[in-house]
């Protein structure tokens, strides 16, 4: 999914300044769906993500042969599974690829990896329902008024997966935990609901 000039684009022409390294973009088949469906794009098509082991090699035997595939590079979260299944598909692991990692789309699931390599991390309950949510946040020390102040205790609620800070909600009642969780629990993220 390498779209963006100032990540995608820097990353592939450094890459080819400093390494002397092509950059093959290929579309996830996420951005390549929402292409086509939802702007009746087709122009990507021939270059999205090989789906199932016979595009795969159709897509690898069209590649020069004395081209040597030595990583993938995803610029998008919504791209990263497909980025992941591709690194293994093509043999890249162990020595250039680390292989598939739900850490890497869930945020709960990342916390965990960062507490288990030993650095500090907050509090955290992946939690299912809005009653789990705000019983959570009442064990945090929030209740249904906001208790002011800088040392005020507070919530951050927000999905397993997204990027930047899409709704992410910094709650400081019990009210406004309910009500971030139910915001998020019917939303839509890459096509899936969000949990």
């Amino acid at each position: 999914d390498g779209f963006c000039p100032y990540h995608g684009g820097h990353v592939a022409e450094s890459a080819l300044a400093v390494h002397r390294a092509a950059v093959i973009d290929v579309c996830s088949d996420f951005v390549a769906r929402f292409l086509h469906q939802a702007r009746g794009r087709t122009d990507h098509l021939p270059g999205r993500m090989p789906s199932g082991p016979d595009e795969l090699e159709a897509w690898r035997s069209s590649l020069p042969p004395s081209l040597e595939v030595r990583g993938v590079y995803c610029e998008s979260d919504s791209g990263l599974d497909d980025a992941e299944r591709l690194g293994a598909a093509l043999g890249l692991c162990p020595a250039w690829h680390d292989g598939r990692n739900p850490a890497r789309r869930d945020k709960f699931l990342m916390n965990e990896a960062v507490a288990a390599a030993g650095l500090d991390t907050v509090r955290q309950r992946s939690c299912g329902t809005a009653d789990e949510a705000e019983e959570f946040a009442r064990g945090l020390g929030l209740g249904d008024e906001d208790s002011g102040g800088d040392g005020a205790a507070m919530a951050v609620v927000k999905p397993l997966r997204g990027v930047a800070s899409d709704d992410v909600h910094l709650c400081r009642t019990l009210p406004s935990v309910r009500s971030a969780f139910g915001k998020i629990e019917g939303s839509q993220v890459f096509g899936s609901a969000r949990s």
